[in-house]
């Protein structure tokens, strides 16, 4: 077990900008198309990765200046929970005795239940199964808190992995309907636990309640009725520039970061969806051939999608613009909420993602967006702060990094109902 899951480790750990060309590839051989054309789908997919993963280190270091503004007003307030970010809570989940079969386990289950009809979504997001590793990892470490260890804990804790990969799969066909008619990408879903188990649950409920509130559920501000209004001034990249010269001015930039802020935060909006444009350029020869293997060896009456990863919804102009909106906004309420100890710096970067999840349900809608997009935020905060002393205790026990004494680690990763759900249960029984 320990050689196969060290094989598998060193097969992810060439990254995902060369891991996912080489699935993508594999995916489209699997659909019967020619080796060159699945290997050029696989590429340009791997291009736009890269692509994309340069632009939000674009945005990171774009906005640092005002990530180091807020830090230091922070100063004075008891910020003793650190985001140590995905890698490190990846790692930790690796550590665990089952991870090896997580990843062909999964594949099998999701083959078969799309054989047997009862789901439609073939999840390609491969890179991203960590998340479902790492929560069945917390769920063994749980288990060995309560008593349970050995194999009744590694077999309870790998059947998690596979219910959770199921169930993935099955809000993916539920939400695939809003994810094609907003973004526009027929045959696919979106299958990132991060985003789709955290943001949407939130952002139904509160979409719902503002259906429900008079003249509220009549505001529709959207960049289309913002370009008509405005006209240029309402393209994108003015967007941009115009929302990037805010945050440098409230954050008392000088005037020369005010403008480097303003004409990256511009950069950003203008070259996101030129890069998915990629992503799709890639994936949609794939999603034809799968359609043809389907209708072939399935029936024509059968539907597939492919689930993909978040990053697809960063595309949408209003998606990035909700985005860097929510970013000024999350590092208020780290100040606001009484007794928060954690302030969102890695978190920053990943926001845009959560936003993608948070348009695709107020339909483009800004104003719901910036609603929708705040209280989940709050909500998000509050989560980190819940989720530290499992998140603490995981990462030390895994042995992935030394924590300072008197510090709390956490991880946005660990914002989502399954996450919380399981150790708000293990509170109330004492195994945490």
């Amino acid at each position: 077990m320990e050689i196969l899951t060290n094989i598998i480790q060193e097969i992810l750990n060439i990254g995902a900008i060369a891991f996912l060309p080489i699935i993508v590839t594999i995916l489209g051989l699997v659909f019967r198309m020619k080796f060159f054309e699945a290997f050029k789908s696989g590429l340009l997919f791997g291009i736009g990765f890269q692509g994309l993963k340069l632009v939000i280190s674009l945005l990171t270091t774009t906005i640092q200046p005002i990530i180091d503004y807020y830090a230091g007003s922070g100063a004075s307030h008891s910020f003793t929970t650190i985001d140590v970010g995905w890698q490190t809570l990846s790692a930790a989940a690796w550590t665990s005795p089952f991870a090896a079969v997580v990843i062909p386990g999964g594949l099998i289950l999701n083959f078969v239940l799309i054989k047997a009809k009862v789901i439609k979504t073939l999840n390609i997001d491969i890179w991203n199964y960590w998340h479902i590793l790492m929560s069945a990892s917390i769920l063994y470490y749980i288990l060995g808190n309560a008593g349970v260890s050995g194999a009744p804990a590694v077999i309870i804790s790998f059947v998690f992995a596979m219910a959770l990969m199921v169930f993935i799969n099955f809000v993916g066909d539920k939400i695939a309907p809003w994810w094609q008619e907003y973004f526009g990408y027929e045959g696919t879903t979106c299958t990132t636990k991060s985003s789709t188990l955290a943001a949407i649950p939130v952002v139904f409920v509160t979409n719902k309640v503002l259906d429900k509130i008079p003249h509220i559920n009549k505001i529709n501000i959207n960049l289309s009725w913002i370009n008509k209004k405005l006209g240029v001034l309402g393209d994108p990249a003015i967007v941009g520039f115009i929302v990037g010269l805010f945050m440098a001015v409230i954050t008392l930039q000088t005037p020369a970061v005010m403008i480097q802020v303003a004409v990256g935060i511009s950069a950003v909006i203008v070259l996101l969806p030129r890069m998915v444009s990629l992503f799709m350029e890639g994936l949609a020869p794939v999603s034809k051939a799968a359609k043809q293997f389907v209708v072939k060896h399935l029936g024509e009456d059968r539907e597939i999608l492919l689930g993909c990863d978040s990053a697809f919804g960063l595309g949408d102009p209003a998606v990035i613009t909700l985005g860097l909106l929510l970013i000024p906004i999350t590092i208020a309420i780290a100040f606001i909420i009484p007794g928060n100890t954690y302030f969102p710096v890695g978190i920053l970067a990943s926001i845009p993602y959560y936003a993608g999840m948070t348009c695709m349900i107020s339909k483009g809608n800004l104003f719901r967006g910036l609603v929708n997009g705040t209280i989940f935020m709050v909500l998000l905060v509050f989560s980190m702060n819940f989720m530290a002393d499992i998140a603490t205790t995981f990462i030390s026990a895994a042995g992935v990094m030394e924590i300072a004494e008197g510090t709390k680690v956490t991880g946005a990763s660990l914002a989502n109902i399954v996450d919380i759900i399981v150790v708000g249960i293990a509170k109330i029984f004492g195994a945490v």
